[in-house]
């Protein structure tokens, strides 16, 4: 036996006296007390890591101790991750079980109908139960409609990309631009609160819930166009959704927020509409970086730098939104270079321009939120009594043909 395990096992012997509060003496043991000794110092992490601690102690140890300790690791790490994810999501929303009828997510949303299914998540609507309370009685009422998000979770894995997608959510819902977040649980039909988030009986999911926006989405207008065969939208059409989506851009950005994943169908419509970006299932929060490498998004909205597995940053959503610009003028998502020479013949020289810095295949060659903004103020006509004049006819007026202040207050919700 070398001098280093000699010493290696001297140590361990002395740890397990001190466990014991003993000096010297035959101490029984338990596995859980060697799992309990070696856990507690890690100078002797590595002695025991391929060695046959059986032998080396004397028969004290079971056979299968070595397999026992690291099954028991693997499990306090797990505790451990499982213990932090459930801080986060308490720190978002609640954790419940849906079967319960006492369940705080059962009692706060009834579900009304399945807009979407794919094979990891469903999108529904549901009415959100807010409990008014009249002197000692307790009265419920249907609030207002909102849509979760149900994402199927497995693994532990699983769930924490389910977490961190609420978790940029609620944090982009700083910005006025962004889908409002409202709420997120985990819903099980075989677990409680306190059970063990790898014990979940299936099915399991991760819900988020926000405000649900029933006129749609921008690829819905698209849709519109295409079906009634008008053509692309007119370019003052464009400049105005270009400049609500770059505004609504800019404060996700301000967050250290990438999207990655930026197309019409992200971008959901308000009643005076306005627009406001949703899905965050692939967005990236940068922190301290400035470049991340992972390959997302959707096909014919993906920037070169992601495609060509390069780092990227803020400016990959720009490109995103050059292929917006360019599904709104001409309807299609992609373009030949006949194509653009076509459009640029019926286009402006400044919508041209926007268009193909957007489009750069260099990042650095693209504009900013902030400079996209700029331009469109410089060089379109679009005017502030514009855009209240839209918010008013969504308002109306009272009996007098007066709009009064309440009536101006709730407007704020459409803006």
């Amino acid at each position: 036996m070398s001098e280093k395990d000699g010493s290696g096992k001297t140590l361990f012997v002395k740890a397990l006296y001190e466990f014991k509060g003993e000096k010297e003496g035959d101490m029984p043991m338990m596995p859980g007390d060697y799992i309990r000794v070696i856990a507690r110092n890690e100078s002797l992490h590595s002695w025991w890591r391929g060695r046959n601690l059986e032998s080396d102690v004397e028969g004290d140890f079971p056979a299968n101790f070595v397999e026992i300790l690291s099954d028991k690791q693997a499990s306090m790490i797990k505790k451990k991750k499982r213990d932090s994810t459930i801080r986060k999501i308490e720190d978002l929303g609640s954790v419940t079980t849906g079967a319960s009828e006492d369940s705080d997510a059962a009692a706060r949303y009834r579900y009304i109908r399945c807009l979407a299914k794919g094979n990891f998540a469903s999108v529904y609507i549901a009415k959100y139960k807010r409990r008014i309370i009249d002197g000692t009685d307790v009265k419920e009422t249907m609030y207002q409609e909102v849509c979760i998000k149900k994402i199927a979770v497995n693994t532990l894995g699983e769930l924490n990309m389910a977490l961190q997608e609420a978790m940029v959510l609620a944090k982009a819902s700083q910005s006025g631009g962004v889908c409002r977040y409202v709420d997120s649980f985990i819903e099980s039909k075989h677990c409680v609160a306190e059970s063990n988030l790898s014990d979940l009986a299936p099915p399991t999911f991760f819900c988020i819930v926000t405000k649900y926006y029933p006129e749609g989405t921008l690829q819905d207008m698209i849709n519109q166009r295409q079906v009634k065969k008008r053509g692309g939208f007119s370019e003052l059409e464009v400049a105005s959704l270009i400049y609500d989506i770059a505004t609504a851009l800019k404060g996700i950005h301000e967050l250290d927020i990438i999207h990655r994943d930026l197309k019409p169908k992200n971008i959901f419509l308000t009643r005076s509409r306005g627009i406001r970006i949703g899905d965050f299932g692939v967005a990236k929060m940068l922190l301290s970086q400035n470049l991340t490498g992972t390959f997302v998004g959707t096909n014919g909205y993906i920037a070169p730098e992601i495609r060509n597995m390069q780092p990227y940053g803020l400016k990959c959503d720009m490109w995103s939104l050059g292929v917006i610009m360019l599904q709104l003028l001409t309807l299609s998502s992609s373009s030949t270079a006949a194509e653009l020479q076509k459009l640029s013949k019926r286009v402006s020289a400044y919508t041209m321009k926007l268009l193909l810095n957007l489009l750069s295949p260099k990042p650095s060659q693209r504009p900013s939120c902030h400079r996209v903004e700029k331009f469109i103020l410089a060089h379109y006509p679009i005017r502030l009594d514009e855009r209240l004049n839209r918010v008013m006819r969504t308002i109306g007026t009272d009996s007098n043909g007066c709009i009064t202040v309440n009536m101006l207050c709730r407007s704020i919700s459409l803006l």
